[in-house]
């Protein structure tokens, strides 16, 4: 089922819509959290923040938009997650290498905000070249670090981290091309 009937049937409170969205992208969501907190947490709670950010989803389906596709909301969802859960735990630790500012957990209408801008930078990044596009996906969406990036790809660090930025800079054209201000939040 496509993700435009699934928001509208999730939108009207079905749950079987969330059944098939939790079954089609929990190994999604699982990836992006456990690169982000799997070297800290257990099993358990990598699997307690995947459910979580389903919560959140189905909490807040009122505000998706038919018109885009799930996996920018449930990647920054899941990042914020991840994110609020490690610092629950581990406050020794900081989020450096992540560029990202996160969104408070509590804050959901914040990242519904943001769920259009998300989205159009979703399309930016489909019309990249290949490995631009997986450079940028692996970093932002599954929260890899570019040492393994690089690896995978088989690139230089430098040469990963060149095409990483030259790729933010596209992004930044599109958005603001579309309307959306540019500005790094520190």
């Amino acid at each position: 089922m496509k993700d435009k009937r699934l928001i509208l049937k999730l939108k009207q409170g079905d749950s079987k819509a969330l059944n098939i969205i939790i079954e089609k992208y929990s190994s999604y969501v699982y990836t992006v959290i456990s690169n982000i907190i799997g070297e800290y947490m257990t099993e358990e709670d990598i699997e307690e923040v995947v459910s979580d950010s389903f919560v959140n989803l189905w909490n807040n389906s009122d505000k998706l938009s038919e018109d885009r596709p799930l996996t920018p909301y449930l990647s920054a969802i899941a990042r914020n997650a991840a994110k609020n859960r490690f610092r629950q735990f581990h406050t020794e630790y900081s989020f450096e290498d992540i560029s990202d500012e996160p969104a408070d957990r509590d804050n959901i209408p914040e990242l519904i905000e943001n769920y259009q801008a998300l989205s159009l930078v979703y399309d930016a990044v489909e019309n990249f070249n290949s490995i631009d596009k997986e450079i940028f996906i692996r970093y932002y969406f599954y929260g890899e670090k570019l040492e393994a990036i690089a690896k995978i790809t088989d690139l230089t660090l430098s040469n990963c981290k060149t095409k990483l930025c030259r790729t933010r800079k596209k992004i930044k054209v599109y958005l603001t091309e579309r309307g959306y201000d540019y500005e790094v939040k520190r």
